[in-house]
């Protein structure tokens, strides 16, 4: 019998043969003899059986178009409903002023001019000019009648649950449970600010 420190260290090494496919029969505490792949790569260590990959492979199956385009109108239904009110909101003294009623850029419609500015200003110390630019052509298409700059945030909301439905669906061929997932996103209350005020747009245009 040699040393403590002696028996650990053969211990070890003979369990390091045994991860190279050596038998350790009769050595106390050691692995029993690990089979290897053509490779020569362990398959499993001690009990521990390689992983069934069915169990992680993401479904291959194609999604049935049809149910596909039925769930991306429920969604966009669904989405949009609880906002449909908003259509005869009027603009609100919160930087709705500031961002349209103010601004004579925006008010004057989707320009050259504008869109220049919109690249290159500063305004209410933000910039944002996809933004700018979005409200510059509800301007250029409705005026100044609140109801459709409404009506534009609740269609943005819509693409937004759809296309996290479309995301999910197709990274993980999930369709019912990425459906349900995006109609929590829909019709979640935390988006409330976003789509129901008309300066918050930017939020929405940021998702998108």
């Amino acid at each position: 019998m040699g040393s403590p420190e002696q028996n650990i260290l053969g211990i070890g090494s003979r369990r390091c043969q045994a991860r190279k496919g050596f038998s350790t029969e009769g050595i106390p505490g050691a692995s029993p003899k690990i089979p290897l792949d053509p490779s020569g790569t362990e398959l499993y260590h001690r009990n521990i059986h390689p992983p069934d990959p069915k169990v992680f492979r993401l479904s291959t199956r194609p999604l049935s178009r049809p149910l596909l385009a039925a769930v991306t109108v429920s969604l966009a239904c669904l989405s949009s409903l609880p906002y449909a009110p908003v259509a005869g909101h009027d603009f609100i003294l919160l930087d709705d002023e500031t961002y349209i009623l103010e601004n004579f850029r925006v008010r004057g419609g989707l320009t050259w001019e504008g869109a220049k500015w919109a690249f290159t200003a500063f305004h209410t110390a933000n910039w944002h000019p996809l933004t700018w630019l979005s409200h510059m052509l509800d301007v250029e298409l409705f005026g100044m009648a609140p109801g459709p700059h409404h009506l534009v945030n609740a269609a943005l909301h819509s693409c937004n649950s759809v296309l996290l439905f479309l995301l999910l669906s197709g990274m993980t061929g999930a369709l019912w449970r990425s459906a349900a997932a995006a109609a929590v996103f829909a019709v979640h209350p935390l988006h409330v600010e976003s789509v129901a005020w008309v300066s918050e747009r930017k939020d929405l245009l940021c998702a998108l």
